[in-house]
């Protein structure tokens, strides 16, 4: 089978018809694929929506949210296809997206391969269009708000956000899959990072178009603190399972006073004490799962190809 195309939802009853409609009215010419919708335990009536508009598809229910990494990780692994299409089911592709992307991955044999993401309510402006990292330790998305010109190019990059991208499925197994300890958010981050330093090339394509309604997301809906301290604790694991020593040295103090220092201060200033513990909380799990940590650091570095100098290099393949 050429491609597996993977949707986790959770009460995502408002997007997912319109992502499979979408999906459905797409030019896929000869490719053979299947459809795999991993449901994180629903409450809303999204997994009635799809069986009763789309009976045929591969609908797993978890019996809780087992989150995005994990959900996704199922995905892959039940998966029939030399490549996997993510798709978030707030995300909707034109006619030839997915032709294109297959066209793409397909030629030049890479490891990911993403689409430009529009916003769907503002077309006129782009949500993703690759990404790069920067110093002191930054996932900076390429063109993010800024208005779309309509031109694009083919560019090799860090990679982009993971709302929509196209993977070779047995290098995505072999890299690790999805760290199943983020549960969510900076999943794609850590997938970007351990890719480039385990070897396998990423490339955005931004004349290939998807739209993304990206609203409603728990991060963006009030910034709730339980989901603040996944964002910074993921994003703090990114560095201590994929950064060299000397980088690590070097850079996380920085990391830790602008994200965690930082938010004590404005904490104690505003009287807001549940934002002055979440630092404490995110050290206090670091300590706890230490050892898990110590040993995905091991594999990973003990497999890796390339430095971070190159990681930090892959800012000038991408448009400013």
């Amino acid at each position: 089978m050429d491609l597996s195309i993977i949707i986790v939802t959770h009460n995502s009853s408002k997007y997912i018809l319109k992502c499979l409609e979408a999906i459905s009215a797409s030019n896929l010419r000869t490719l053979s694929y299947e459809i795999i919708i991993i449901d994180n335990n629903s409450t809303d009536n999204t997994v009635m929506l799809i069986n009763r508009h789309f009976g045929d598809l591969k609908v797993i229910k978890n019996v809780e949210n087992a989150g995005f990494c994990r959900a996704n990780n199922t995905g892959a692994k039940v998966a029939s296809g030399k490549y996997i299409l993510l798709l978030n089911p707030d995300v909707y592709v034109e006619i030839d997206t997915i032709h294109m992307l297959y066209k793409r991955i397909e030629e030049i044999r890479c490891f990911a391969m993403y689409p430009k993401l529009l916003y769907w309510n503002r077309p006129e402006i782009i949500n993703a269009s690759g990404a790069y990292w920067s110093l002191p330790g930054f996932f900076n998305i390429v063109g993010m708000n800024e208005t779309n010109n309509g031109k694009g190019e083919l560019i090799r990059c860090l990679g982009s956000i993971h709302a929509a991208v196209m993977m070779n499925r047995k290098e995505f197994i072999e890299i690790g899959l999805y760290d199943e300890n983020f549960f969510i958010y900076c999943e794609d981050i850590d997938v970007c990072y351990r890719s480039n330093i385990l070897g396998f090339d990423s490339y955005v394509d931004q004349n290939i178009i998807a739209y993304h309604e990206h609203e409603g997301t728990a991060f963006r809906a009030g910034h709730p603190i339980k989901y603040q301290f996944f964002y910074l604790r993921n994003y703090l694991l990114v560095f201590l399972k994929n950064y060299e020593m000397k980088s690590l040295i070097a850079k996380l103090p920085s990391w830790v006073y602008q994200f965690l220092c930082r938010r004590q201060f404005y904490a104690l200033k505003s009287f807001h004490f549940k934002l002055f513990w979440l630092p404490l909380c995110i050290v206090l799990s670091i300590i706890m799962h230490l050892h898990s940590i110590l040993i995905e650091r091991w594999r990973i570095q003990n497999r890796r190809k390339r430095n971070d100098a190159y990681i930090l290099s892959l800012k000038s393949g991408c448009p400013d």
